[in-house]
């Protein structure tokens, strides 16, 4: 029941959502970034936008200078929507794309949700929001527990991040494990400082085999100093981001 109260309770005015929208989709074998595909005559942006709208006074989404006009077509459509658009001028990791938004918040909390995710469920959101504004953490995020996880989450005290191991980065011996779900709740002020921090520092977050500044790594490095509290879900589905076209099987 508490779930229907949330909305009211999270003052919506306190969030904005920060949508990374600029990468090169190249697993996704599309003519054009995997956002503009169309699934029931909507793009997988449009979902997510729709999808996120209701829990945040602003959205954020971050393009490249090659997707800026499609993604302008598609803002054009929500009129009634506050978004805003940064623009990451060098495709070099997601860390960098989240730094690029930074200039256009300044409310209390910062949601972030990659723009594949639309497997993600309302309930899984309002659920990691409320966990992360009434108990008062650095960051929040959900987790899934499935078959071949691409990201592996080590947890410590049964509710915090210990690690996060990237199989695109190492390999993840465990057939079964928890993974994020491509969804972040964080305090914006502590985010800015502490990512702009590692970005200008570099060695710590950024891949090796990639060259990237990477998100996850950052939660690496912060989880030493801050509590990073996870919300275990029950539904699949949430982990479900758009990286192939095979993917969409799964909807």
């Amino acid at each position: 029941m508490y779930l229907k109260m949330i909305p009211s309770k999270l003052k919506i005015s306190q969030w904005t959502t920060i949508i990374p929208a600029a990468g090169k989709s190249s697993r996704f074998k599309f003519k054009k970034n995997k956002i503009f595909f169309k699934i029931k005559n909507k793009t997988i942006l449009e979902k997510i936008i729709l999808k996120i709208h209701k829990y945040s006074s602003k959205i954020v989404i971050i393009a490249s200078k090659n997707n800026i006009k499609d993604i302008k077509k598609i803002v054009s459509k929500f009129k009634n929507f506050n978004i805003d658009i940064a623009i990451q001028h060098k495709s070099n990791g997601m860390a960098t794309a989240i730094q690029s938004s930074f200039p256009f918040i300044n409310s209390k909390y910062l949601m972030i949700i990659w723009a594949d995710q639309i497997g993600l469920s309302k309930r899984t959101i309002r659920r990691t929001m409320y966990s992360h504004k009434y108990n008062n953490y650095f960051l929040t995020f959900p987790i899934v527990y499935k078959k071949n996880p691409y990201t592996y989450i080590k947890i410590k005290n049964k509710k915090f991040l210990s690690h996060i191991i990237q199989s695109r980065e190492n390999n993840i011996k465990n057939k079964c494990g928890y993974t994020d779900c491509g969804f972040f709740c964080c305090v914006t002020k502590s985010l800015k400082k502490e990512l702009n921090h590692l970005i200008k520092d570099k060695k710590q977050i950024v891949t090796k085999k990639t060259k990237e500044y990477d998100f996850l790594m950052s939660l690496n490095v912060l989880t030493k100093k801050y509590d990073i509290k996870i919300v275990k879900s029950y539904n699949r589905k949430d982990s479900l981001g758009i990286n192939t076209i095979k993917d969409l099987k799964s909807l």
